[in-house]
């Protein structure tokens, strides 16, 4: 087995480690992201003749598993272990779905593969998740199969069945060995819809922005990449900025959405920080 783990360095380029055990040519490559819960009994389970790679929570899933693969020729099977939800999967800090799907074209593209598979909860379910299975089988070339149901512990609603496939039947083995999946006593969460802080150096996905004002709203420590303005002057450390809607000026008045429908079943909960400079206008937030 050859391991290959991402760790939180400056830059992806400098985020993957490897540590090849042995030299020989593997078939199937894992990517387990580091979100998920007890991933360590799941990496210890894998099958002969695969290598495991830990994404880096903290860094662009998209971008590591990319780099991970930019050396090599063809690969018979990935494997993709992460939380999920109907056409959407977390890799690392970032969500791949039907919205930033077209921005990591061209990483997509790079990944040669026969098989693709997604271990996530839900991901195929629905309208939604079939759009998604068929825009990465356009995009990578490769089979694609993952699951429309929960996917883990039988005794939590859960399986390890991916019953869904697009591009031609899979017929590629679990890259886990039986009695290890049997032992998995957790099942892979499906994501948080949102969670977005604006403290790095972009935004992907459905943000919108406008104003009635002057000013345009930027991430502090943006430098122009994604949906969202960078900052005109100079950014902030990456992973200490913040979305500025407006500056401190009079009849300024500027606006960030997040234009997508969120699907919810129990009602939503939102939570957000922000500041305000004061005075005696109409200063605030809605």
């Amino acid at each position: 087995m050859n391991i290959t783990q991402t760790r939180g360095n400056s830059s992806v380029e400098k985020a993957i480690e490897v540590a090849r055990i042995n030299s020989e040519v593997n078939e199937q490559i894992v990517f387990i992201d580091a979100g998920v819960e007890d991933y360590q009994s799941l990496v210890a389970g894998v099958v002969a003749g695969t290598e495991v790679v830990i994404l880096d929570a903290t860094k662009d899933g998209i971008k590591q598993i990319t780099q991970a693969l930019q050396d090599r020729g063809n690969v018979f099977s990935l494997h993709i272990i992460s939380h999920g939800s109907p056409g959407c999967l977390q890799l690392g800090s970032s969500q791949l779905n039907l919205d930033t799907i077209s921005y990591y074209a061209e990483e997509l593209r790079r990944w040669s593969a026969d098989s693709l598979l997604l271990y996530g909860c839900n991901v195929a379910a629905g309208d939604a998740g079939v759009e998604f299975l068929e825009k990465l089988h356009q995009l990578t070339g490769a089979s694609v199969a993952a699951s429309a149901k929960r996917t883990g512990n039988a005794a939590l609603g859960g399986d390890w069945q991916l019953e869904v496939a697009v591009g031609g039947g899979v017929d590629v083995e679990l890259a886990f060995e039986v009695g290890v999946l049997k032992a998995y006593n957790s099942v892979l969460p499906t994501i948080v819809v949102l969670d977005e802080d604006f403290q790095g150096t972009s935004v992907t996905g459905p943000w919108i922005y406008g104003k009635t004002g002057p000013s345009d709203p930027f991430l502090t420590a943006g430098t122009g990449e994604g949906v969202l303005p960078g900052n005109p002057g100079t950014a902030e450390t990456d992973g200490t900025g913040a979305l500025r809607l407006t500056p401190n000026a009079n009849d300024e008045a500027a606006f960030v959405i997040y234009n997508n429908p969120i699907p919810i079943e129990n009602g939503l909960e939102m939570t957000f920080e922000f500041f305000s400079y004061g005075g005696d206008g109409a200063d605030g937030i809605s």
